[in-house]
């Protein structure tokens, strides 16, 4: 991603608290909106919009720790041990020993969640598709390109 040198302190202020604001706003819409087709998903009846974030965070760091897990969604190591407990109960996910180091722990997703988890993100993509088809095709590019420099952003801060 280009960096300019040359931002003003006010508008780099002005910037991040605009982004704050979506991150904020943003982090309350995925979790209705997850809440919402968990409800509806045959594999999900119990499993919480937090519990969702760290299937996430588990398909995107398998096989990890449970302290991996527990920093990428924010969230102490002690309460992501007793989630980890929860999901492996509810056969989401698996705890391996590892080949390389037997102490640790490595957590992986259960068999045929990845694709269930498929669903319920391309169900979430689908109300959020229904909300974006009413704006303009130059709207739409300007949307895409602004979430594709907050996404390097945001992969840059975790």
């Amino acid at each position: 991603m280009a960096r300019s040198a040359n931002g003003s302190a006010r508008g780099d202020q002005a910037l991040a608290e605009a982004a704050w604001s979506c991150f904020w706003h943003t982090r309350g819409l995925t979790d209705r909106l997850v809440s919402e087709q968990l409800e509806t998903r045959p594999f999900a009846k119990d499993v919480t919009p937090a519990q969702y974030r760290a299937l996430v965070a588990v398909r995107a760091l398998a096989p990890c720790g449970v302290a991996d897990l527990a920093e990428r969604v924010c969230t102490t190591t002690a309460s992501m041990s007793t989630m980890v407990d929860r999901l492996v109960d509810m056969n989401l996910i698996s705890r391996t020993r590892s080949n390389e180091d037997r102490r640790r722990v490595e957590i992986q997703l259960g068999r045929g969640v990845a694709v269930r988890m498929r669903k319920v993100d391309d169900a979430v993509c689908g109300v959020l598709a229904e909300h974006f088809s009413p704006l303009s095709a130059s709207d739409k590019k300007a949307v895409k390109n602004g979430t594709e420099t907050m996404r390097e952003l945001i992969a840059e801060l975790l």
